[in-house]
C-alpha cells in the first residue's frame, strides 16, 4: 500500500510540474506579445521619460521583470536608478534631464498612510518628472481595514499633489491580492462553515480596488495590477463568492509564497506595465479633473 501511495504522489508530482511549466511557458509568450506590442518609438519615448515608482516588495518583483525585460530587449534603453529607502537618498542630483526611471521603497507595509506621506515627500524632493505613481502591498489592505479611510487617505494625498506638481502625471495602481487557501485544511474550513484563509483578505482589497476604479478608470491613468494578478494564463479569471457577490485572488501560478510574483509572473506585469506608460506621454495622458 505504501508503495502505491508513492507511487501516486510522484505521478501526481510529475503532472503538476508539467502544469506548471506549461503555465510558464503560456506566461512567456504573453510577456513576448506585450513586449511586441510596444514599438521601437515608443520605446524611444518612454526612454526620455522621468518617472518615478514608490513600493514596497511587489513592486521590487516588478522592477525585477523590468530588468530582465531591459537585459534582452535591446530596444529598452531605460536608466534606472534606486533612491533608498527614503526616496530623497543616493541622490536626487543623479537625476538630470535625461530619462530615469527612479524607485524606492515607500513608508512601511501595513501602514498605507505612512507610505502616502513618504511618497508625497518624495515627490516634492524629487527634480521635474512626468510620471509619479505609488503602489500598496497586499499587507496594507488585511481584513480588519477600514477602506474607506484608506481611500480617502488616498486620494487626499494624490488631489494635494496634483495641486501642487500640476506638470506631473499621476498613475494609480491597484492593489495586489494574495492566494486562497488551498488542500485539505481549505476543505476542512469549508465543511465545517469557516472562513478560508484569503477570503477576507482579498474582499477588502476588492472593496479598495473598486474605489479607485470608481474614482480614476477612464478619468486618469490606471494600471490595474490585480486585473492581471487575477487572470490565468489560460484567460480565466481566479474568483471566490460570498454573500452573493464575485471577488478576486491572486492566481497561484504567479506566486511562490502566496504573496510575491514568481519570475515569469514578474516579467509578465512589468512588460504590460511597460506598454501602459509606453501608450501614455505627458501631453497624452487623460486630464486630470
Amino acid at each position: 500500500m505504501a508503495a502505491m501511495k508513492s507511487a501516486w504522489l510522484g505521478i501526481a508530482l510529475g503532472l503538476l510540474a508539467t502544469a506548471c511549466g506549461q503555465d510558464h511557458r503560456v506566461l512567456e509568450e504573453r510577456t513576448r506579445q506585450a513586449m511586441n506590442d510596444i514599438d521601437a518609438g515608443q520605446l524611444a519615448v518612454l526612454a526620455r521619460q522621468r518617472i518615478y515608482f514608490g513600493h514596497q516588495s511587489v513592486g521590487q518583483n516588478i522592477l525585477a521583470g523590468m530588468h530582465r525585460l531591459a537585459a534582452a530587449n535591446p530596444d529598452l534603453h531605460l536608466n534606472f536608478v534606486h533612491l533608498g529607502s527614503s526616496g530623497t537618498a543616493e541622490s536626487p542630483a543623479a537625476l538630470g534631464d535625461d530619462g530615469w526611471f527612479a524607485d524606492s521603497y515607500i513608508g512601511s507595509n501595513a501602514d498605507p498612510a505612512a507610505k502616502n506621506r513618504d511618497f508625497a515627500a518624495t515627490v516634492a524632493a524629487l527634480p521635474r518628472m512626468d510620471f509619479a505613481f505609488a503602489k500598496y502591498c497586499y499587507l496594507d489592505i488585511g481584513p480588519a481595514a477600514d477602506v474607506q479611510t484608506v481611500f480617502r487617505h488616498y486620494q487626499e494625498t494624490l488631489a494635494a499633489l496634483r495641486a501642487a506638481h500640476p506638470d506631473i502625471t499621476f498613475v494609480h495602481v491597484t492593489a495586489p491580492l494574495t492566494v486562497l487557501q488551498r488542500g485539505p485544511k481549505a476543505w476542512v474550513k469549508q465543511l465545517i462553515g469557516r472562513d478560508i484563509s484569503g477570503h477576507a483578505d482579498n474582499i477588502k482589497r476588492h472593496e479598495y480596488n473598486e474605489l479607485l476604479r470608481q474614482a480614476y478608470l477612464g478619468r486618469e491613468p490606471l494600471f490595474d495590477l490585480a486585473r492581471l494578478e487575477s487572470t490565468r494564463p489560460d484567460g480565466t479569471r481566479v474568483t471566490f463568492e460570498d454573500g452573493g457577490r464575485t471577488y478576486f485572488a491572486l492566481a497561484p501560478e504567479y506566486t511562490p509564497d502566496d504573496g510575491h510574483l514568481n519570475a515569469p509572473a514578474q516579467a509578465y506585469v512589468a512588460a504590460k506595465l511597460l506598454g501602459f506608460l509606453a501608450s501614455l506621454t505627458p501631453r497624452q495622458a487623460p486630464a486630470h479633473r
